[in-house]
């Protein structure tokens, strides 16, 4: 995934074979070709419809240079180097080129085209170009096209909560929760009677915890649900955020229970395994010792 206008980084696997490379900024695109003299073109192609299994890949190509607006949308941050509009030229140096700062404009989800299509994914695709006798760029037909993996591309926002944790501390900020911004988390921190109403029990809403705290007094007090749901923006085809942050607040949150556990084993022996956890997930594959079940002489009977 990436945000929007955000220079193409990701982890480089460097095959030898020009049909398959991975993208990575700075990188050399392990696409050795023995057409030193010529350039690659680069451009955006509908990731759904693209097919490698298919009997003619090429045939499922579906390139989007640009919107049904008339927007570009792959650009080079360096400057056009475009023969068309949504394209971007690499130069080769004896048969490797380099990525330069590479974005993509738009969005997958409201990128239109071929009269208001969309598209789930993008994939970027290379082709090895040279000119012909009039001087007109073309591609080079014995070399396939290279076709990288598929990718999305979403507001920075989104991008942003892509990348939060799945499992928030219970210490941590609100930003650090999904779905929930610098300016919802703000306002609750600063004044959340002035949002949620004077009738709420705190004064300061700061961390996953205090959060907890008013989705809880929510749940029983429906005026504050609504005007929760209002300040964060998550009612109608957004409600599916509201629902993914109350499983999270009410199943996920990891809290700093250190305490260590002890299994026994079922067959009545007294004899067991004792485990360290570290903010309550337990240890399970690193056993830290064995422990007795004994009875002592007052009669109780004790793990030692």
């Amino acid at each position: 995934m990436y945000a929007v206008v955000t220079q193409f980084t990701c982890k480089c696997g460097s095959s030898k074979r020009p049909q398959e490379f991975y993208l990575r900024h700075g990188a050399q695109l392990g696409v050795t070709l023995r057409y030193f003299c010529h350039r690659l073109q680069l451009s955006v192609i509908d990731g759904d419809e693209y097919n490698s299994g298919a009997a003619d890949p090429t045939a499922t190509i579906v390139e989007l240079r640009t919107s049904d607006e008339g927007e570009p949308l792959l650009k080079c941050a360096g400057g056009s180097r475009a023969l068309e509009p949504g394209t971007v030229l690499i130069n080769m140096q004896n048969g490797r080129a380099k990525l330069p700062d590479v974005v993509v404009a738009g969005k997958n989800e409201t990128f239109k085209f071929n009269g208001g299509n969309s598209t789930s994914h993008f994939r970027l695709m290379a082709l090895v170009m040279r000119r012909d006798e009039l001087g007109r760029p073309v591609p080079v037909e014995p070399v396939a096209a290279a076709v990288s993996n598929s990718f999305a591309v979403k507001t920075q926002r989104a991008y942003n909560d892509y990348h939060k944790p799945a499992y928030p501390h219970y210490k941590d900020g609100l930003t650090r929760l999904r779905h929930i911004g610098a300016t919802s988390a703000d306002r609750l921190m600063r004044d959340p009677k002035a949002w949620l109403g004077k009738d709420i029990p705190l004064d300061c809403v700061d961390n996953v915890e205090v959060f907890k705290k008013v989705l809880e007094y929510a749940e029983t007090h429906r005026h504050v649900e609504n005007k929760l749901l209002e300040l964060l923006n998550m009612r109608g085809k957004h409600k599916h955020k509201w629902d993914y942050l109350r499983n999270v607040l009410t199943d996920k949150v990891v809290y700093d229970d250190n305490t260590i556990r002890v299994w026994c084993a079922p067959d009545g022996s007294g004899y067991g395994l004792l485990y360290h956890a570290k903010q309550a997930q337990v240890v399970l594959d690193r056993p830290a010792g064995v422990v007795q079940r004994v009875v002592w002489p007052d009669g109780v009977g004790r793990v030692q």
